[in-house]
């Protein structure tokens, strides 16, 4: 079973660039199904690693998305396990934004969504 790690970019915009976002497919889930393994690789490093309020940027292997990713609210959960939320700003060529928050959690070395665990 995949990893859910909720973030980045939905398969129509990064195929044709030229899809049109609602908000019933920019949710987390959607984001998720659609990221590369090495955007999740890329992503869950991150998840790991930056300090709450301390945005990191980065761009895809392909050089054609960047992501901003913020974290905020790192807590252990009643479960004890370590999470926090987040927004990660995806911008995908032609400065087509889309934008996810979701609160995720880390269970065997992965970030999940909190309501999967």
């Amino acid at each position: 079973m995949k990893s859910r790690l909720f973030l980045i970019l939905y398969a129509a915009v990064l195929l044709s660039g030229c899809a049109t976002m609602s908000p019933e497919n920019t949710t987390p889930d959607v984001i998720q199904q659609n990221l590369s393994q090495a955007d999740q690789t890329e992503l869950n490093a991150r998840l790991n690693t930056i300090k709450d309020g301390v945005p990191s940027v980065w761009q895809n292997s392909e050089g054609n998305t960047s992501f901003d990713l913020t974290t905020s609210n790192t807590h252990v959960n009643g479960q004890g396990l370590p999470c926090r939320n987040y927004t990660l700003v995806i911008d995908r060529d032609y400065h087509r934004k889309i934008t996810t928050s979701a609160v995720v959690c880390r269970e065997d070395g992965q970030w999940k969504n909190q309501q999967d665990i």
